[in-house]
């Protein structure tokens, strides 16, 4: 848990959790590991926190220690300064940076650093012309890395070390979601696509209220998007297609709150928090299995949904909240678009 405890200082904290749920957590350790670090972003993968600060990325783990790190090559006042840990794929995490030489006269540039996940050793390195645009965000799937910014989307594969394609400024709001071929986001008029077109597609026009979660196989895809539309009514909904230009809505499903969270899709079942509440519906229906309310302070809420080791764990702002649920580490794979699999609602 990442905790910022002064303008520049934070902590990363590691708290013990009870070996299961449902049973009492009165055997958990009282214990809080702790470790100062400097303010920066930070991104979880794989059980460990990866903490860039401007210059130097700390990646640590459970036991609240410094597993490796990686510094910026170059003397500290070189221009280049670390953007954040923008995705993970193939044992390889990826930094982004962005480099502007003092005096003005030398272009702007982009750089992006392949490190081992496990070890830091770096195995790549590539230099993207004219950089990520100003306050860029990032969306990464399955080593396709895209930068948002106010001059525009940039499409990078991480693979191939290379750029794919640019668009011209697009108004996209926060949330956005990546998927290979495209990167979904609230437009300019509603919910839509950046592809490589480099035109866009609305799928509505509702916004998003979090990053939307796209799945499925290479014939056909899957969409989850929460959203909410000019009437303030906020939904999950389920997109099928295998072109965006074909696409169907399968089922839409009405809730109270805004969804705060990605949707996260485990077997035959998707979990996803609106407000203060729990969800979790089956997938090819949109009907709801469960819904479980968690009691919040004021000043609270969930923002990350995750499934680990059998249970729910939902967290936001310095707050983290279990959740039992009985769940197949092995589920049937669903999400294959065979026929009959989906329901109408």
């Amino acid at each position: 848990m990442y905790v910022q405890v002064g303008q520049d200082k934070a902590e990363i904290q590691s708290r013990p959790l009870a070996s299961a749920i449902p049973a009492a957590d009165a055997n958990a350790k009282s214990d809080v590991k702790r470790i100062e670090v400097a303010a920066g972003e930070t991104v979880s993968h794989n059980g460990k926190v990866f903490l860039c600060t401007a210059r130097e990325l700390l990646v640590i783990d459970t036991e609240c220690r410094i597993d490796w790190r990686f510094v910026l090559p170059g003397k500290v006042d070189n221009g280049e300064q670390l953007l954040g840990a923008v995705g993970f794929h193939d044992g390889k995490v990826y930094l982004a940076s962005r480099n502007e030489p003092k005096g003005g006269a030398a272009e702007k540039t982009g750089h992006v650093y392949m490190l081992d996940v496990a070890t830091g050793r770096q195995t790549g390195f590539d230099i993207v012309r004219g950089g990520f645009g100003d306050q860029p965000k990032f969306s990464s799937r399955a080593g396709v890395i895209y930068a948002i910014s106010a001059t525009g989307v940039i499409r990078y594969n991480a693979v191939e070390q290379r750029q794919s394609w640019t668009t011209k400024p697009t108004s996209t709001e926060p949330h956005p979601a990546a998927d290979v071929d495209y990167l979904f986001a609230t437009l300019a008029n509603g919910f839509g696509a950046v592809h490589e077109s480099r035109e866009t597609v609305l799928l509505g026009s509702s916004k998003a209220t979090a990053p939307a979660t796209p799945f499925g196989t290479a014939r056909a895809h899957g969409l989850l998007a929460p959203t909410r539309n000019a009437a303030n009514e906020c939904s999950l909904v389920l997109f099928k297609y295998s072109g965006l230009a074909d696409r169907s809505q399968v089922w839409r499903l009405p809730v109270k709150d805004a969804i705060t969270t990605a949707p996260v899709i485990h077997g035959d079942s998707v979990y996803f928090v609106s407000g203060t509440a729990v969800y979790r519906v089956n997938a090819a229906t949109g009907g709801v299995c469960w819904k479980q309310t968690v009691s919040l302070n004021a000043n609270e809420s969930l923002t990350d949904l995750v499934l680990v080791d059998g249970e729910l764990r939902a967290s936001g702002g310095g707050v983290l909240v279990r959740i039992a649920d009985r769940v197949d580490p092995q589920p049937r794979q669903i999400f294959n678009f065979s026929p009959g699999l989906f329901g109408t609602k």
